[in-house]
């Protein structure tokens, strides 16, 4: 019987043929299927998981959460709390934002959810916010309108509508993207000047926008009229830029008048000083290269005694500062033994000094026929032989530019001809010697 009943058992669940054979039949195979108590269950939704990362959303979640609490069933705030709870990842931040939530945040689902939605907003709210802060800074109250009492056709003063405008858009923003103490920190100082005065508060004592708002709603034009007139008697602020402490000015400054001595702020600038020029000698070779020697590490500048190269036109005079050489001008100049850096930078400083050609001070320098050169020791010799012999007016005439003037104790001395020594004929009966008015050389 047993056998019978297993054959009859195996027909069923067509694994035999008809025969009685345990060869089964792929044709006629059917599949055998479990009867489930709950059916619902398989046709559930899984359950969501919600981390609360940055790319995630609470719309998104809890829709999916619904929806699940629907296909299995679940109803009532309790239960769904209940299961919400196993929808948290592990150590999330949403895990740590449900710890941190009120008791009667975690006794509905609607208050949870709308805590939900308020800490992780769409990207439409979070776009709206961002908007509506700017709109909030970008609002402006001019002060003509603080003292007018014209009302519009909402019944509001400037003032009013201003203060309504500035509500409605600080509602807008959530306080989980920008915190009141932001908005009015950022929102106070925007506000016209008599009106912050008429407030008489910081921006700290107020708490919330709608506390701020008020007040600025309660202010009539009677009370903003006194500090909108003395914001208007007020001497205008000049923005006074500070004087550049490089500037020389063309005058000393006098000193201010107090109980100490007190000195001049500005730098002193004197003359400037004549180059040094050197015979063509061996004497006067070996001169220039001491001097150049001396003034390695000097900086160009109108105010040093520049030496200058051995048989070379003065500064000034239209040479060309490469070679200092004249019928050429710098760029075509092909010499082959250019003159130093510093030289030609020095001659080009001269050159850019300003004064005409025409009005050059002539230096009458006498050397001897020994071809003495021009040291300290010889300045005295040199205008003893000027005053014996003739002077050389290729070699001893240096016209320089008027610029170059020279201290002759307690006066400037310019010695300013009409004929350019080079050209005319060269008279220097009135040129300044070397040794009469001019400084030593160094």
């Amino acid at each position: 019987m047993s056998n019978v009943a297993t054959s009859g058992q195996d027909d069923v669940l067509g694994l035999h043929d008809q025969d009685g054979t345990t060869t089964p039949l792929p044709s006629e195979q059917r599949p055998v299927t479990q009867r489930l108590d709950n059916v619902t269950y398989v046709l559930a939704e899984p359950r969501p998981k919600f981390s609360g990362a940055a790319n995630t959303t609470w719309s998104s979640f809890s829709r999916k959460f619904r929806r699940f609490c629907n296909s299995r069933g679940i109803i009532g705030d309790t239960a769904m709390i209940e299961e919400f709870e196993f929808c948290l990842a592990n150590d999330s931040v949403a895990a740590r934002w449900f710890d941190s939530l009120s008791q009667p945040d975690k006794n509905t689902w609607a208050r949870l959810d709308a805590a939900g939605h308020q800490r992780w907003p769409t990207l439409f709210d979070v776009q709206d916010a961002r908007d509506s802060y700017a709109d909030l800074l970008a609002l402006n109250l001019s002060e003509n309108d603080l003292t007018k009492t014209v009302h519009g056709t909402d019944g509001l003063s400037p003032v009013q509508r201003f203060a309504r405008d500035a509500f409605n858009l600080a509602a807008r923003i959530p306080a989980s993207d920008v915190g009141q103490d932001r908005i009015i920190k950022s929102f106070f100082p925007k506000l016209p000047t008599p009106l912050i005065l008429a407030l008489g508060s910081q921006a700290s004592q107020f708490k919330t926008m709608r506390d701020l708002c008020k007040e600025i709603a309660k202010l009539t034009p009677d009370d903003l009229a006194p500090f909108v007139q003395s914001r208007a008697q007020r001497p205008p602020n000049i923005v006074r830029q500070p004087a550049n402490s490089d500037n020389r000015l063309s005058q000393p400054v006098q000193p201010v008048a107090g109980r100490y001595n007190t000195q001049t702020i500005a730098r002193p600038t004197g003359p400037p000083v004549p180059p040094r020029t050197f015979s063509t000698d061996q004497e006067g070779i070996r001169a220039y290269q001491r001097a150049l020697e001396q003034v390695r590490y000097v900086t160009p500048s109108l105010s040093v005694a520049w030496p200058l190269r051995p048989g070379t036109q003065p500064p000034g005079s239209g040479e060309c500062h490469r070679c200092g050489m004249r019928d050429h001008f710098a760029s075509n100049c092909q010499a082959q033994n250019p003159l130093p850096t510093a030289e030609q930078q020095y001659r080009r400083l001269a050159i850019r000094s300003g004064a005409p050609r025409q009005l050059r001070a002539a230096l009458h320098v006498g050397h001897s026929s020994s071809g003495a050169s021009s040291s300290p020791s010889g300045s005295s010799n040199s205008s003893q032989s000027s005053q014996n012999s003739s002077p050389d007016t290729s070699a001893d005439l240096i016209d320089i530019n008027p610029r170059f003037a020279y201290y002759n104790g307690d006066s400037f001395v310019n010695n300013l001809i009409d004929t350019d020594p080079h050209i005319g004929s060269g008279n220097a009966s009135g040129c300044l010697q070397w040794g009469q008015g001019a400084p030593n050389q160094k």
